[in-house]
């Protein structure tokens, strides 16, 4: 990728997950410009497809905002991805990760090397993605060190010290819940999906997961409290098990860290960081809410002009 001192920006941004390919255009403060998004996550995309999909959204970016640099976030650097990226040790900042950037053969992108470290029990994890919208969340909340959640199908749990990557600790609780609602004994009472979000049953789950108890004991609890007790099925019992899964991993969480939480930075999307935000409310702990697509964008901001100096 030549860094040339003109037209350095905007820049795109492509934040390419396992689900959903969201492509920003984004200028030197980390504002997005214009958004495409794609269900082109690389679990839907034919091997080999990769350079055609960039192509084409490169090419809308180009045109309606002259971008001519590009980050590539996520699981597109996995080995299920465009090609592997090696996943770099923590503790890990942003400078760190700008000088390790992979470019992109005869393209002018670059893709975003994910992040290893210990996690809070001593246990190899990893990321990819993830580590850019903390570097961006690092920049909105202008601090460097901190405790943040990152909800989604597989949670994240990050501490930053110092503005590097110390810790990460991933829970399944996403997965989970698709994985019960869809190919489990619940799938009879719960809704495959969460239409609509009904406060009272999900702080019903909340204050079950409260007993400690876990989510493997718990979690059937769904279904006789539809058989038993006569509890509404459907939405509200999927609800209700949000509830339960959400609290669990929190109160596992908060029992784990050996200091004290008392606030924690959420990324996500508005309606999964509402009922994390719920949840954390649960055990006191003061949450500041910062969007994911503000901070990929951020995030990968930071990471152009940490590159852009080291080309100089």
């Amino acid at each position: 990728m030549n860094l040339s001192k003109t037209n350095q920006w905007p820049i795109a941004v492509f934040d390419w997950g396992t689900t959903n390919l969201r492509a920003h255009a984004v200028d030197q403060g980390g504002n997005i410009l214009r958004t495409i998004t794609s269900p082109s996550g690389i679990k839907f995309i034919e091997p080999g497809t990769c350079p055609a999909r960039f192509a084409s959204i490169m090419g809308q970016l180009r045109e309606s905002h002259r971008c001519k640099h590009a980050y590539l976030v996520g699981m597109i650097g996995s080995a299920l991805g465009w090609h592997e990226v090696p996943m770099q040790p923590g503790p890990m900042n942003a400078r760190q990760i700008a000088q390790n950037l992979s470019p992109v053969q005869g393209l002018p992108a670059v893709i975003v090397p994910g992040v290893t470290a210990p996690s809070i029990a001593g246990l190899p994890d990893m990321m990819r993605g993830e580590e850019t919208q903390i570097f961006g969340a690092c920049r909105i909340i202008n601090r460097e060190s901190f405790h943040l959640c990152l909800p989604g199908t597989h949670s994240k749990w990050v501490f930053l010290k110092d503005g590097a990557i110390t810790n990460i600790t991933t829970a399944m609780t996403g997965e989970l819940f698709e994985l019960l609602t869809n190919a489990s004994i619940l799938k009879q009472q719960v809704a495959k999906e969460l239409h609509s979000v009904d406060l009272q049953a999900f702080k019903e789950g909340l204050a079950v997961a409260k007993t400690g108890l876990g989510a493997q004991i718990l979690a059937f609890s769904t279904r006789p409290r539809s058989l038993v007790a006569g509890k509404p099925e459907g939405n509200n019992a999927a609800n209700y098990l949000s509830g339960i899964l959400i609290g669990s991993e929190i109160h596992a969480m908060c029992n784990a860290l050996k200091t004290p939480v008392s606030e924690i930075a959420l990324i996500a999307e508005d309606s999964i960081s509402r009922l994390y935000a719920l949840a954390f409310q649960e055990h006191d702990i003061k949450v500041r809410r910062i969007d994911g697509a503000h901070a990929v964008a951020m995030g990968a901001a930071m990471l152009h002009r940490n590159a852009i100096q080291k080309a100089k």
